[in-house]
């Protein structure tokens, strides 16, 4: 029988959602340097801070690698989806909270942003597994809905904080609030459309509807042949 019709074209527009928030949590960290240096101009990192936090997101990017290659058989394709968009989630929430924590020290900050920049670089290596797994079930289309990688940079840049240096503190971090909060918004609507996906019949048909998706069950011993006599 046909597949079900991908209606409005739904499936492609939430993977092209998919796409974005995939690497959506560190662009922000990255873009959102005017921010930072005020936050963390009495800290000796005040000026090594993008240093810092390129180099643990790419350590801990590879490790999330590591743990996906060596262990991501252990893990269905939802756990390797909705469970590392759920913590990035978490993070980013914790990141804007903590912009209006002026009573934080500066050094303090920028551990906990160390911290957060990890934690994305792991979620970011499981959840590129699970996207681009999820996507190779589908026609081709939908993996180029994925590979929307420059419209990520595109989006940060236009949202980022504002950088002037007529602006005082108090204006620019009231900007990276609202930049975080949005940025937290568009990882819980990736999140969100996800659990839709996997309601609709045009992704059932071509995914979740399939075994393979589940826990694998361990198989059965064969109990050998009696022999005749």
């Amino acid at each position: 029988f046909e597949p079900p019709i991908d209606h409005n074209g739904s499936v492609y527009k939430i993977f092209f959602l998919q796409g974005l928030g995939m690497l959506f949590p560190w662009n922000i960290y990255i873009t959102a340097q005017s921010y930072f240096a005020h936050r963390l101009q009495d800290t000796p990192e005040s000026s090594t801070f993008l240093f810092w936090f390129s180099t643990l997101f790419q350590v801990a990017n590879i490790l999330g690698l590591g743990i996906a290659v060596y262990y991501g058989h252990k893990f269905n394709m939802r756990f390797s989806v909705a469970i590392p968009m759920i913590i990035n989630a978490v993070v980013l929430v914790g990141t804007t909270a903590l912009v209006r924590m002026d009573a934080v020290e500066h050094q303090m900050v920028f551990l906990i942003t160390c911290a957060s920049v990890m934690i994305c670089g792991i979620c970011t290596a499981l959840l590129q597994l699970g996207i681009f797994g999820l996507a190779g079930r589908f026609p081709n289309v939908y993996m180029q809905a994925v590979m929307s990688v420059a419209l990520i940079s595109l989006f940060s840049t236009l949202a980022e904080p504002a950088s002037s240096s007529n602006l005082s503190y108090n204006d620019v971090k009231e900007s990276a609030f609202f930049y975080f909060l949005v940025a937290t918004i568009v990882i819980i609507a990736t999140l969100l459309a996800f659990n839709l996906m996997t309601h609709l019949d045009f992704a059932q048909f071509y995914a979740f509807a399939d075994t393979q998706w589940e826990e694998p069950r361990p198989r059965k011993k064969k109990q050998p042949k009696k022999k005749r006599e």
